[in-house]
């Protein structure tokens, strides 16, 4: 599973590659999520807002064992990982990379 957090539909790098993706491979679920939609021309009928604790915890009510991927600016992984924490999730099960200069 794949949420795939940008600001605007226009600033999701391939998101119609993983959207064809997700239609392809049955292992395969994107979730993508709009940050800022009230600064974007283009209308956006999925998920919109920050993702929180309320949605990581209901998109993963049913996986055992999870491990976290948080990869992107600094500020976005960190407060992935501060949400993660939150939801009872351990460090160990948590991977991050973050992404500087964009």
């Amino acid at each position: 599973m794949l949420l795939y957090a940008n600001h605007r539909p226009g600033d999701a790098a391939w998101l119609e590659e993983l959207l064809a993706l997700e239609r392809g491979w049955l292992g395969f679920r994107l979730l993508p999520v709009m940050t800022a939609m009230n600064r974007s021309s283009q209308t956006w009928v999925g998920l919109s807002g920050r993702i929180d604790a309320g949605l990581l915890k209901s998109v993963a009510a049913d996986l055992v064992r999870p491990v976290y991927y948080a990869a992107g600016a600094p500020g976005m992984v960190a407060a992935m990982r501060a949400v993660l924490n939150d939801c009872g999730v351990e460090d160990d099960d948590i991977r991050s990379e973050d992404f500087h200069g964009y």
